[in-house]
């Protein structure tokens, strides 16, 4: 495995696809902090008098996950690897030695780990600091704690969102369909259509009611929803929600892993 991860980070730095993706997630705040200032620099207005209503983990949070934009990028560097792996052969001649398959899953999900852990932070530090260069703060500045586990919790629906991402380009044995399955669970197109089919369920059939609603509890789409209200979900944590909102995609990640080795095992290259 060893061996694999270091020639997936060589690859993702040469090829700029991890920096790509941190100066999209830069870019976004940059661009919200610098418009406001050209906005009140247009009207005549002192910018000083111009606030946030909200903080910067509210801003990172709902930019984050209500739009997709982390839920995509944490999936979008494993991914890039294993679809340019398909596009080009290469997994007909470095996947025939013995472990080599087991291996390699585990890198491009280690891969896919520390993007997790990585762009929800960078988020973080977009919508501080921007905002402060631009001259326009926010109403409320959260605690360390506050944002400390907020930070935890993303992260790990990121991890589940990446590992879900590997497992389905590792199945679907070609760039394209690779990047059309990660695009439409990462911006949750997937994910409200089953959770539209699970409300016309318990609609239909009342008693399967609680089972539609657990199902849909269990769904990474849902804990990113939660994730996405920031500091009201950190500070609304009970002992309950936080252990679920934790096994969740941790469940996911070890389900997807197990998925994506044994499918990848059995697959004639």
């Amino acid at each position: 495995m060893a061996n694999f991860l270091r020639s997936d980070w060589y690859r993702l730095r040469r090829s700029g696809v991890l920096a790509g993706v941190v100066l999209f997630l830069l870019a976004v705040p940059a661009v919200l902090s610098l418009g406001c200032l050209a906005v009140a620099l247009v009207q005549g207005d002192d910018v000083g008098g111009w606030r946030f209503g909200s903080s910067f983990v509210d801003m990172g949070a709902g930019m984050g996950f209500v739009s997709g934009m982390l839920s995509l990028t944490a999936a979008y560097a494993p991914v890039s690897l294993i679809s340019y792996d398909w596009r080009t052969g290469a997994c007909k001649t470095t996947l025939a030695a013995r472990g080599a398959r087991r291996d390699y899953v585990l890198s491009k999900v280690a891969i896919g780990a520390l993007c997790s852990f990585i762009l929800p932070a960078v988020t973080l530090v977009g919508y501080l600091v921007f905002p402060m260069i631009a001259g326009v703060p926010y109403e409320t500045v959260p605690g360390i704690a506050v944002t400390l586990q907020w930070w935890l919790f993303a992260s790990l629906v990121c991890l589940g969102y990446a590992t879900l991402g590997t497992l389905l380009a590792l199945i679907s044995r070609g760039e394209t369909m690779a990047w059309v399955l990660a695009i439409a669970v990462g911006l949750g197109m997937a994910g409200s259509a089953v959770q539209a089919l699970l409300g016309g369920v318990a609609a239909l059939w009342p008693v399967l009611a609680d089972a539609a609603t657990a199902v849909a509890g269990g769904m990474l789409l849902t804990q990113a929803n939660a994730v996405g209200a920031g500091t009201s979900f950190v500070e609304g944590l009970t002992s309950a929600v936080a252990l679920r909102a934790a096994l969740v995609p941790i469940a996911w990640t070890v389900a997807c892993t197990a998925a994506g080795y044994l499918a990848f095992r059995r697959r004639r290259l």
